[in-house]
């Protein structure tokens, strides 16, 4: 490293173990705890250095065969998020909160009325026995 920083002093302050920024400095990537964990790593380090990360980056990925889109577009994340079940999911937990307020509502209502009748009884037996 040639810009003035031990690895201690950098991973102390990006709080990334110095193992993980050994690793990119080397090149070995198959010691990073994952595709996206080496991405963020050598994002962070890059900037800390003051080094062009957009092209740090790219060369990363290439080497690692990293594809953003790979997990948005795979079949399980199409599966696990149709916009029928994002449509269904959203109108469940609207129906829920729905429900949820209208209960409240009757239990506050019910509380005022309780007060009320309680405040009224504690007046009307203070004057009868005057």
């Amino acid at each position: 490293m040639d810009a003035g920083f031990t690895l201690g002093e950098v991973a102390r302050e990006l709080d990334i173990d110095a193992k993980y920024l050994f690793a990119l400095e080397e090149e070995d990537y198959a010691s990073l705890p994952g595709k996206t964990f080496t991405i963020g790593y050598a994002k962070s380090y890059a900037s800390y250095l003051g080094l062009n990360s957009r092209r740090i980056l790219e060369e990363i990925m290439k080497e690692i065969g990293y594809d953003e889109s790979a997990f948005i577009n795979s079949n399980i994340e199409k599966r696990l998020f149709t916009p029928e079940d994002h449509i269904r999911k959203r109108a469940d937990q609207l129906e829920n909160a729905t429900k949820r307020s209208a209960r409240q509502r009757r239990y506050l209502l019910s509380f005022v009325i309780t007060l009320a009748v309680l405040a009224l009884v504690s007046f009307l037996g203070s004057r009868l026995w005057i």
